[in-house]
């Protein structure tokens, strides 16, 4: 009976989902008294088997992600999780500062999602974004995620992770990038790439360079596009202006 009770005990640490609330973004700034403002996408799927999702926006601000954290439990029910294909996104006031600090957090919390979470910049303030709540039909969260997934694909950003991101920003011989976007009015465009120096931001390329920035770094997917006028002229005129389309189609058997 002693060695029956082995394999029917149950399990002891049980973590239900459907008492907590998933977060599918969420956004880092600095304000002007130098306090953290994070801004935070909470979803609602109760009606997600109806085809519709609807999304809340919290924020908070403190000294800390687990103290802004915090503030923004006190105001919803439930406790908060990060959806495992989310998105976080900083604004670069307070990626000028030092990223390391707001990122040492979440790898210490042991149920916070890794492996498929990404990472991006944001030109301005990240939490404007956030309160946007979707374009189209799709969240905003979602919406993020696979644009940056697509860009990817693309070759116009580097595949990168939050699990991924820790050992080039902690190794002294080899910095990072990250993807680079904004807001226009209603959009969000890609910028580029963001380069980081010592876990600093300081500065980007353009979209066109960090499409050829992941071409070097030979971490490259199936497909990179890129167009450039090789000779001076108007646009139209097809006599004084060329135009040239690099389409690369990699094949990683062709590569073997």
């Amino acid at each position: 009976m002693l060695t029956l009770l082995i394999f029917i005990t149950g399990c002891w640490d049980q973590d239900n989902l459907k008492d907590a609330r998933l977060a599918n973004a969420s956004a880092y700034d600095l304000t002007s008294e130098g306090m953290l403002l994070q801004t935070l996408e909470v979803v609602d799927d109760s009606q997600s088997n109806q085809g519709k999702s609807t999304n809340e926006i919290h924020s908070g601000t403190g000294h800390s992600v687990r103290q802004s954290t915090d503030k923004i439990r006190a105001k919803v029910t439930g406790d908060i999780r990060l959806f495992k294909y989310g998105v976080i996104l900083y604004g670069t006031s307070l990626a000028r500062k030092d990223l390391y600090p707001y990122l040492d957090v979440l790898y210490r919390e042991p149920d916070h999602p890794t492996s498929h979470v990404k990472v991006a910049i944001i030109d301005g303030l990240a939490g404007e974004i956030i309160d946007q709540k979707g374009i189209g039909n799709l969240l905003i969260g979602e919406f993020i995620t696979k644009k940056i997934r697509s860009l990817e694909e693309m070759c116009m950003f580097p595949e990168m992770t939050l699990e991924t991101l820790p050992p080039p920003m902690l190794d002294p011989g080899q910095d990072f990038v990250l993807p680079y976007l904004s807001k226009e009015g209603e959009d969000i465009r890609a910028r580029g790439i963001a380069l980081f120096h010592e876990q600093k931001f300081t500065g980007s390329l353009s979209n066109e360079q960090g499409v050829l920035y992941v071409l070097m770094t030979g971490k490259w997917k199936n497909t990179a596009r890129f167009v450039k006028r090789i000779h001076p002229g108007s646009v139209g005129d097809c006599k004084t202006s060329l135009r040239i389309r690099l389409t690369f189609r990699i094949s990683n058997v062709a590569l073997k």
